[in-house]
Formats: C-alpha cells, structure tokens, sequence
C-alpha cells in the first residue's frame, strides 16, 4: 500500500523496489516474514518490475528547549534577602512584584475613575532650607527636616471624588468630604540614574496616618510612592523649567550660601507655561494599591502600599521637563548600581519575585496652589459645569434644572391632619384667653322679660352675644384672625419636618420640600439611569412626569430633581387660615351669652286672728282675714290685710 504525504518542506524522492506479495500480505496482517530457503540451484533473475516512488519529508535538527526558568519567592521577612541599607522597601518590592491574573482587581465601579489625588501646597516652590541630603541605596535623596514636616509639603490626600462636585448653593461641603481616603507624609524627594544613562525621581511617602489597612496592621505603616517621569528638552532661554538639577545641586552636591531661593527651589508653576484653562503638567495618574498575598500574616512578605505613576494629559510618562545640559550634569554626578533592577526601563526580575495582589484605578491629580491659577485638572465623580472653548457644544446627557413638583397626594393629608389641629388648638386658645378673667354680671333685659313672669327660662330667652356686647364684637373677630393665622404657620411646618424625619428614616425622597437642607439630589444615580442623550430627554420632569400621581408611601422617583421651594406651603397655610377663622367668626356670632337666674322666695308672718278670734294661727297659714280689732285697726290706718 502506497501513502502519499503532502508537506511543505523540501521533499526528497526515493525510489524502492516492490516487496513480494506474500511480504505485503503477512506486513498487512502484523505478522513478521519468514526467511526464505530455496535448496535448488540459483535460477536466472526474473524481469525486473517498474521502480515506485514516495514523497516523505526531510529531517532537520529541531531546537534545543530553553532551560525551565526557576522564580525564587523572596521577602523582607527572609534573612537570605536583603536591600541594600537606607532603600525604600515600597519601591524594592515595586520591581520585584509579581501579581497572576486572579489577583490583579479594579475598585469599585462606584470609584473608579473618579477618586481624586490631591496635592497640597504644590504651587508653593519647594525650598531648599527645609530638606536635608541623603546618600541611600545609590540615590540622591532629599529628606525633609522634622521642623518641617507641620508644613505639608506636597502631602497627598486621596478622595472618593464624589464630593467635587458639590453645588456652591448647598452651602459648605458636609464634613465627611474633609475627610480623606488616605493622606501620606511626603519623607524623601529620590533621585537616581540607571546603567543605560537615564534619570528617575520619585516622591517616597513614608507615613501614611489615614489608610485603609487590614485589621492586623499598626496605623501609619502604609506607605507610598509616586514616580515622576523626566523629558529632556533643548537649552533654550525661554523654556522654564521646574530647577531639578538647582535643587538637587544645592541639597546634596555643594551648597551656595549666596544662592537665592529663587534659583534653588524646585518650582512645579514652571513645569508647563500657565494656562487656567489647560491641565497641569501632570492630569492624571495610574493608581495601583499593592499588598502581600499573606497580607493578614504577623509577619507579611511586605506591607501594603500605593504606588502612583504620573501622566500627562496625553498619558505619556515624561512630565518634568529637565535642560540637555542640566540632565548631563546630574548624570554625570550620581552614582550607578550594579544592579540592572534599578534601571527606570528594566525588564522585569525573572529570577526573583515578591507575589502580591494589585488593585487598579486611574485617578485625577489635583494640584492645589496651581488649581485654576496656572493650569486646570477637571476632577471628581461627576462632571463639574465649565465654560466651553467653542461656540458650539455636542449633545449629551444633561442634569435637569431644580423643580417644585405637584404632590397632591401629600398636601391632602397635609390638609387633613393641620386643618383639625389648627381648628381645635385656635378654639382652645381663645377660650383660654376669654375665660382667664373674672366674669362680672350685669343686670340687662332678656328677651321676651322672662323677669316678670315665674316661668323658667328657655332658649328664647338666652341673647347673643352680638347684640349685648356690640362693642366687643370686632376685638374678637380680629383675635381670633391672629390666632388663627399663627397655629396654621406653626401646624404646616412642624408636620413638614416630621415628613422630613419620616423620609430620613426610611431612605425615602421627600417630596415637600421647604427648607435648604431638605434638599438633596443624586447626580450620579441620574447619571447611571442616563446614560445617553435620549434616555435624559425621556427622564425629563416635562414628560416622564407631568401629571404622575406620586404615592405617599413610594414618594418621587430619584431621577426628579426636586427643589426646595420655601413658599410651596403658603397657599395650604392661608387656605386652613381663612377656613379657620371664618368658622370661628361664625361660631362666635352664633354665641350666646351665660345668664343667671335668681329666684327669691319670701314667708311674711302676720296676725291671722286677733281680738274676738284668737290667735289661731299666723303666717298666713289659717284662713280668714284675721281677728275683729284687727280688721278694725287696718280699716282706720288704712292698711291692706292679705288675704289667704
């Protein structure tokens, strides 16, 4: 059987002659050829059969395999490693670290892209009386002095970038905005040259006092880092620069006592020709949150830090612009390691490692000094409202203005539960006010003179109070106006702030809204909820939510921008007013005044019986008019005897 190979290599023909039948059929089988013995003399050779050929490939020496690479896992806590005396253990952990797929992670999508570096007093020039030199880990480093460490000298504070964006109506910033992520002490400006002639800075942050750190660490044992990229530009004399080869020059190479601070200090202003309108010389800068796989250990492979990497509004790495001619000085002035590792550019250590995990994050560097005076970093969360350079603008999601909405549902029971409250407390409040003084009786005619008659008194026969005390008529319709009027103002707004502290409770919105500080609306959440210009046009007040019935137990949907609006209550407040009072007037016109009744009963005792009758009885109990002498004595005085 024949088997023709294709390949791509060069072939070689080879010719072979035809093995016997009896050969192919026992090799097709799997079983071997028997050796032939033929004892008959050789006979003639038979007709030779046409030569076959086949196609097979040519050999060739594969390569040799590269030698099994073996990583030895080292940390600080190992006696056999040891860095070199005065390095900064961030930055030789830094290029040694190896972090696998599983453990390189990404903030929170709440934070990412949106935390805020902030450097203070960056605009301020770094002078040269406030650091001290020192030779470590063949670097330059200027170490700043203890008396200066008050000043915060570019002393990083990081933010969740969600409070930038705080409305200037709003009034001051909540606490919790001043209170940062983490803040690092700036301990040494480094730098150092690689064995290929390059330069590199670095701002090492030795003291981290506010840090996120695992329950196993002491406060201040995160530290920090952040690499500074160096660019050669050409002497020129009308190019600045921020002095790195002045500063450093004085700091730890020979000291001028004639110098002045000007020609000294290392100026970052001088970093990019000023522009308010332009980022800074650095816009943003990779953010990369590094801790050991044995983090929670007593003793960890290397203790948590950050490491930041600048970058410009292009996101290249060079961001300091350094002169030809000071770059060569400083070259030639440093020292060089032995050690390939410490070249800026240098492969990865193959050999050695320090596993970690890495957090990932791009932050927004914020220079404070030069914010919005030099240059400008458009930072935080959201997006903060700016000028635009050009006449014409792109469309695109938009928060809505500040609205009053209609509750309707809310005002009813605004309503229902101030209006019995003001009715009721205006009605106490008058009576408590009438009836606080001594009554005085008078004597005045009654309706119907029930006085001459000895039938009890009726409902006819109570006046009004309108008719008796006219004078006091309009005193108390205007009492009771004013009394109305001030429980109606006090009801609306304490049943107000009861709602607010109902909403607070319950995470609800409110949706009367009266005062400043009910107000709150979340940006981001409309943001996430918005993500195109239809979906913000679809979510505007005018039409997702004109006419919506807004439940008192749901309240407003998040996405409305609901305003506070201090006179929203004044139309409710008159209208319980007015209903008030004119019930009040009513009921004190319909008032009828408190009568007493006085009956006086009298006995008279007289003579029923005198002379010629006895005395048979007196006070008028026995009949007759009396005795003879008697009715004598009254028909001459003239006298009326009565008669029982």
């Amino acid at each position: 059987m024949l088997v023709l190979r294709l390949v791509l290599s060069t072939v070689l023909v080879v010719a072979v002659a035809a093995l016997p039948p009896c050969d192919d059929a026992r090799r097709l089988s799997g079983s071997p050829c028997d050796p032939q013995i033929n004892p008959l003399p050789p006979t003639a050779l038979p007709t030779q059969l046409p030569t076959q050929t086949i196609l097979v490939p040519m050999t060739s020496a594969s390569p040799p395999l590269a030698p099994r690479l073996h990583v030895e896992p080292v940390c600080f806590a190992d006696k056999s490693f040891e860095p070199l005396p005065g390095a900064f253990k961030p930055w030789v952990a830094y290029k040694y670290l190896k972090a696998n797929g599983p453990f390189v992670t990404t903030v929170s999508k709440d934070l990412m892209g949106g935390q805020t570096l902030k450097v203070q007093n960056a605009g301020k020039p770094i002078e040269v009386v406030n650091f001290n030199c020192v030779h470590e880990d063949n670097e330059w480093k200027a170490r700043v002095k203890d008396t200066a460490l008050l000043q915060d000298i570019l002393t990083v504070r990081l933010h969740d970038g969600w409070c930038d964006a705080w409305p200037a109506k709003d009034g001051p910033k909540p606490p919790h905005c001043l209170i940062p992520v983490e803040k690092c002490l700036l301990q040494d400006i480094s730098l150092y040259r690689s064995m290929d002639d390059m330069l590199g800075l670095r701002l090492d942050y030795g003291h981290c006092p506010i840090s996120a750190v695992p329950g196993t660490r002491l406060p201040g044992e995160k530290q920090a880092t952040i690499m500074v990229g160096l660019k050669r530009v050409p002497d020129t004399g009308t190019l600045s620069t921020p002095n790195v080869r002045g500063f450093f020059e004085d700091v730890c190479h020979t000291t001028n006592p004639a110098a002045t601070p000007a020609s000294t200090s290392l100026d970052l202003n001088k970093a990019k020709e000023p522009n308010a309108q332009e980022n800074c010389f650095a816009a943003s800068a990779d953010s990369e949150d590094v801790s050991s796989l044995n983090e929670f250990a007593t003793l960890p492979c290397f203790n948590d830090f950050r490491v930041y990497t600048l970058l410009d509004v292009n996101n290249r790495f060079p961001v300091l612009p350094v002169m030809d001619s000071d770059y060569a000085w400083l070259l030639s002035k440093l020292p060089v390691g032995r050690n390939p590792q410490d070249s800026p550019c240098a492969k990865v250590n193959q050999a050695k490692a320090m596993f970690g995990a890495v957090k990932m994050d791009r932050v927004c560097v914020h220079f404070e000094g030069m914010q919005e005076r030099t240059c400008n970093n458009t930072c935080g969360k959201t997006c903060l409202p700016s000028k635009p350079f050009t006449a014409t603008t792109t469309g695109g999601p938009t928060i809505p203005p500040p609205l009053c909405i209609d509750c309707e549902a809310y005002e009813i029971i605004y309503a229902l539960i101030a209006t019995f409250l003001v009715v009721m407390l205006s009605y106490y409040t008058y009576l408590s006010n009438t009836m606080s003084f001594v009554a005085v009786w008078f004597f005045v005619p009654l309706p119907e003179n029930p006085h001459q008659s000895f039938n009890n008194l009726g409902p006819q026969n109570v006046p009004h109070h309108t008719k008796l005390n006219k004078h006091l008529h309009m005193p108390a319709f205007m009492g009771m106006f004013f009394i109305a009027g001030v429980w109606s103002f006090i009801i609306y707004y304490c049943i107000n702030f009861f709602d607010t502290l109902l909403c607070w409770l319950i995470g609800m919105e409110q949706c009367i809204r009266v005062l400043p500080f009910q107000y709150w609306f979340d940006e981001a959440h409309y943001m996430a909820v918005n993500g195109t210009f239809a979906q913000n046009q679809l979510s505007h007040l005018t039409v997702d939510e004109a006419g919506r019935w807004i439940w008192p137990h749901v309240g407003p949907r998040r996405i409305i921008n609901n305003d506070w609006c201090p006179g929203r209550l004044i139309g409710m407040i008159v209208a319980t007013w007015l209903s008030t009072w004119f019930l009040l007037c009513w009921w004190r016109a319909e008032q009828k005044v408190a009568i007493m009744k006085t009956t006086i009963k009298q006995e008279v005792i007289v003579e029923e019986q005198g002379l010629g009758g006895g005395m048979a009885a007196v006070g008028g109990s026995a009949a007759g008019a009396g005795g003879m002498l008697t009715k004598t004595l009254a028909f001459f005085g003239g006298s009326y005897v009565p008669q029982q």
